[in-house]
């Protein structure tokens, strides 16, 4: 998953900015250090610094910090499985997402909060199974009856269409991250024609090369969407199994919508 990296300008009065770039320098590498918890307390203390210089000059540093510490946030929960840490997580991308100016990083921002906010419901949805009340067993004078359990029955249902939407979702991320180098390569086309003594040229192959990283972080991003989204698929299969429901799971392609389709008996 992709760090944002900081470029930080010369400015008149150098202390604060200096200050701002030495901590952000020990946070990126507690961070590919795997230290994700010293990587957040300075990236935090990196942005309380950044309050010491002027706003214009504040804004961009702050905007990729709040994604840094995000980022650090959703990591330290992959090691320790402490929720605390996918909601600071959230509650950081939709700061980010928000002071942001539209352009293509801003969808960055959407696409991070669908994948926690996926996170946090196959939570919330397993944590609520295991504390769901077990069916009552019938009178032991009376011949044991088959139940269904409605309750695993729903969450399974529930899980099923959340994660069903959520796969969708990543498809679309992976199909529209794989569009982006063809679609730079027809305009600069276009532009030069194909003459690369045309003075448009390099400028566009550096463009090219930006949509192809670009293309390559959202297909990463699908890609994580999509596993999110199966595991729901997953669970809720195994939940309704468990509530004795005879349900399919058959692939649905349409001009309105592509995804998997639940079929059975409720």
């Amino acid at each position: 998953m992709k760090l944002l990296l900081l470029t930080l300008a010369l400015a008149q009065s150098p202390s604060p900015l200096d200050r701002a770039q030495d901590l952000y320098a020990q946070g990126t590498s507690a961070y590919e250090a795997a230290d994700y918890g010293r990587a957040i307390e300075l990236f935090t203390e990196s942005l309380t610094v950044t309050t010491d210089l002027p706003s214009q000059q504040a804004a961009p540093i702050r905007i990729q910090l709040l994604y840094n510490i995000a980022r650090a946030h959703e990591n330290a929960y992959d090691i320790d499985k402490d929720v605390t840490h996918l909601r600071q997580a959230l509650r950081l991308f939709k700061r980010y997402r928000d002071e942001i100016p539209n352009t293509g990083d801003s969808l960055d921002g959407e696409v991070s909060i669908q994948r926690v906010e996926a996170k946090l419901r196959t939570l919330d949805q397993i944590n609520t199974n295991k504390t769901a009340a077990r069916p009552v067993p019938p009178p032991p004078a009376e011949p044991a009856k088959p139940t269904v359990d409605k309750r695993k029955r729903n969450l399974g249902i529930g899980l099923l269409s959340a994660g069903s939407a959520v796969t969708v979702s990543g498809i679309g991320i992976l199909i529209a991250g794989s569009t982006l180098k063809p679609k730079a390569e027809r305009e600069i086309n276009d532009i030069t024609g194909g003459d690369s003594m045309h003075e448009a040229w390099d400028a566009g192959q550096v463009y090219i090369s930006n949509e192809a990283q670009r293309g390559r972080t959202f297909m990463g991003i699908g890609g994580a969407v999509v596993a999110v989204g199966l595991a729901g698929v997953v669970v809720g299969a195994i939940q309704i199994t468990k509530a004795k429901q005879n349900v399919a799971l058959v692939p649905s392609v349409g001009p309105v919508f592509t995804g998997l389709t639940v079929s059975g008996r409720f």
